[in-house]
């Protein structure tokens, strides 16, 4: 990197080590991502005047007598939109979120569609962006293949093949669109803070094709193609297109334990975190009692059933926010 590249990314570090919302003086700053202090006084000044940073009317005094300001984020200086789409009782679910710069939800709205088009998602897009303030960045959330913008093996099939940058066309704001499961693999990453872990989501809805992700040590393993994790291209001996019809009470449990399985045998998870309308504690006892007649009892992973992945989501477009955010 030069100089300048060097510049931005010690500012991004100083910036990241405040997301937490307090106030810090340069010297705690310093401390805290290893820059010198003279750096982080010039950095947090640059900062402040681009309108990111507040400081305290109050000063720190030292033992020397001599003042230091603190500083902390402008939660307000900038907002993002986040888009999650979804399927829930056969309905398109889309969430639209705005976010403030420290990572805080200000508001959520809940639309539903028989059937979604590119055309209402950019209605709602362009409404949110009129409507409220310093939005700076839309971060959209698909199930399925994101490949050169177009979304592919969705269970929404009506935006399969469709080019997702129209949503956003003459917004001229910074867009990112990112499978679903792949940003609840960051969002824990960043909160859970596990970078030398294996660790495995999987998802089991019903009448939708089952999706795991694995975060491996910090990063996500997508494949060359992007369809790693993608378990309906797996050989269950069924058509592709009929694994929808056996995702339901009574048929789904085989469908479970082969994708459990095959993601202890081939990337060995610490974890495997499960959530889904077709799972509970029953159907995770039994999915574990048929991976331990081949996975010896030391290489099993712990089994864990959470009510949704919403959260590690959000938090997963936050960090994907932050590390395309310009300084």
């Amino acid at each position: 990197m030069n100089s300048a590249d060097i510049r931005i990314e010690n500012k991004r570090r100083i910036y990241k080590s405040m997301l937490d919302g307090t106030y810090y003086t340069k010297q705690q700053i310093s401390k805290k991502t290893g820059l010198s202090v003279a750096t982080c006084n010039t950095l947090l000044n640059e900062l402040r005047n681009c309108g990111y940073l507040t400081v305290s009317e109050q000063k720190e005094f030292h033992e020397a007598g001599r003042a230091s300001y603190r500083f902390k984020i402008h939660a307000q200086h900038e907002h993002y939109i986040f888009v999650n789409t979804f399927i829930q009782n056969k309905k398109r679910i889309v969430d639209f979120y705005i976010c403030d710069a420290l990572g805080s939800i200000q508001e959520k709205i809940q639309k539903d569609y028989e059937f979604l088009t590119l055309e209402l998602l950019q209605e709602e897009v362009r409404l949110l962006v009129n409507t409220r303030n310093n939005i700076q960045q839309i971060l959209f959330a698909f199930p399925g293949v994101i490949r050169n913008d177009l979304l592919c093996y969705t269970d929404i099939k009506e935006l399969e093949g469709k080019n997702l940058m129209e949503i956003v066309k003459e917004t001229n704001l910074s867009v990112t669109m990112i499978n679903d499961l792949h940003a609840v693999a960051y969002g824990f990453e960043s909160f859970e803070q596990a970078k030398n872990d294996v660790v495995t989501f999987a998802g089991f809805t019903k009448h939708q094709y089952p999706g795991t992700v694995t975060m491996h040590k910090g990063q996500v393993i997508s494949g060359s193609h992007g369809i790693a994790g993608l378990v309906g291209f797996m050989p269950f001996d069924q058509e592709m297109e009929k694994l929808p019809e056996l995702m339901v009470e009574g048929t789904c449990v085989p469908i479970l334990c082969k994708t459990i399985g095959a993601a202890i045998a081939l990337l060995n998870p610490s974890r495997i975190i499960c959530t889904g309308d077709l799972i509970n504690e029953a159907v995770l006892l039994d999915v574990r009692s048929y991976c331990a007649k081949s996975v010896p009892e030391q290489y099993m992973p712990t089994f864990n059933n959470v009510s949704d992945f919403n959260s590690y989501l959000l938090k997963g477009l936050f960090h994907l926010a932050i590390e395309k955010k310009i300084f």
